[in-house]
């Protein structure tokens, strides 16, 4: 599944110290993308839910779950949930494949 979840789009502004560093990151966030991939396969959620429940930063999962719905793989569900900030977010849920 690792390659499935590779963008089609460098994040890197072709300066040579911005290559460098995100070759050593590309891996990293693969894993992450996948560990969030994961999660809203087993239940949809928003963004804080997902950083709360996966222990990671709130602009991680928010970077993570963007890279999802450019590769089609999640989508907007259309709910929306009360943030802790007295917000409201978006619910994401995992695409399902067609056969």
């Amino acid at each position: 599944m690792g390659h499935q979840l590779s963008l089609n789009y460098k994040a890197h502004n072709y300066t040579d110290t911005s290559i460098r560093a995100y070759g050593k990151k590309i891996l990293k966030l693969q894993g992450l993308r996948l560990k969030v991939l994961e999660f809203l396969q087993s239940q949809s959620s928003t963004n804080f839910e997902t950083a709360e429940e996966l222990e990671m930063t709130l602009s991680s999962v928010c970077g993570r779950c963007r890279e999802l719905q450019l590769m089609d793989l999640v989508f907007d569900s259309g709910k929306r949930r009360k943030t802790p900030n007295g917000g409201t977010a978006i619910v994401w849920q995992v695409k399902q494949k067609q056969l």
